[in-house]
């Protein structure tokens, strides 16, 4: 079981409202509760770095407020923002050069700035705001300024109970549930990609692995929006998606020692099922979980086909 959206706690709804730690505690009796609903449904509310510096009220920050918790409640918020996760900032989609505002104040390197970016490459998640802070409409608008390109505005669902949380999480529940799922949801939703059902189900074998499932459809929804980007002629986010996806740990190319490899070339090459021709798909997305890997054309075509997804399943290769 999964979600099919994102749930990113809004860190700007800490802003110095807690006038007691009573207060406090409420607020993260809040988080945490919604937390643990989230994992119910095999997820988790994202949280990030600024978590922790945020404005409390009746002292600076949380971070001097966790020493108002109990040792118990303290270890498993600790626990949570340390080590368990979700983060939505491990790393952020969005850049700290930008400049983004909700309600007319700078929300740039929050959960919002990084929501609207997300919602930009076509993942829409959900806000989850504290109950008594200014962040309470069910709809958040924030507006990404880009200079002389003017701006861009996206509203974002919000939830301010578990209520509602819960309801966006039924709403939700992911059905990738098998690889077939997973192809129906890419040749649905990638329409710039060129994924050939039969090869692709082949390859990933009869033993689902929901994140191996759940990283896939990341990495292509990310190729996606690559060639789409390149499709519209808008080289300015062209640019920017292949900054922040191929020159991280997320895809890479082949080192230039493998492809002098005579074996390694052979592995690398793959027929295109409708020109015929052959291509070399040394790039490719990793997938840690039972060391997966996505291989693809790279550069992608002209606008007269779509990029080529030439493979998808274990390691081929033992370095």
């Amino acid at each position: 079981m999964g979600l099919s959206r994102r749930f990113l706690f809004n860190d700007a709804s800490w802003h110095g409202q807690c006038a007691s730690a009573d207060d406090f505690r409420h607020c993260i009796r809040f988080c945490m509760e919604v937390h643990s609903l989230l994992n119910d449904f095999g997820a988790g509310l994202e949280v990030g770095y600024n978590f922790r510096r945020a404005l409390v009220g009746f002292v600076p920050t949380v971070q001097e407020a966790l020493k108002s918790l109990s040792p118990q409640q303290r270890q498993r918020l600790l626990v949570w923002l340390d080590k368990q996760g979700p983060f939505w900032d491990r790393p952020a989609r969005h850049s700290d050069q930008e400049y983004f505002e909700c309600e007319g104040k700078p929300v740039t390197e929050t959960a919002l700035a990084e929501a609207a970016h997300l919602s930009r490459e076509g993942d829409h998640p959900v806000m989850v705001s504290l109950p008594n802070s200014s962040y309470t409409p069910t709809k958040l608008t924030v507006t990404w300024h880009q200079g002389p390109y003017g701006t861009i505005s996206f509203l974002l669902d919000n939830a301010v109970t578990l209520e509602e949380v819960a309801s966006f999480a039924k709403a939700c529940e992911s059905t990738l549930d098998s690889y077939e799922t997973l192809i129906h949801w890419a040749q649905s939703h990638c329409g710039q990609l060129a994924i050939i059902r039969k090869d692709i189900l082949g390859q990933l074998g009869s033993t689902f692995i929901p994140a191996i499932a759940k990283r896939g459809k990341e990495l292509l929804a990310a190729l996606n929006a690559i060639v789409e980007a390149l499709s519209k002629n808008d080289i300015e986010r062209y640019n920017k998606l292949c900054s922040e996806w191929l020159t991280s740990d997320r895809f890479s190319d082949a080192s230039q020692s493998e492809k002098n490899d005579s074996e390694f070339n052979l592995r690398m090459r793959f027929c295109h099922p409708c020109s015929g021709e052959y291509l070399w798909c040394y790039w490719h997305g990793k997938i840690r979980t039972n060391v997966f890997r996505l291989h693809f054309e790279w550069p992608p075509p002209f606008e007269s086909r779509r990029m080529f997804i030439a493979y998808f399943g274990p390691k081929l290769t033992k370095k």
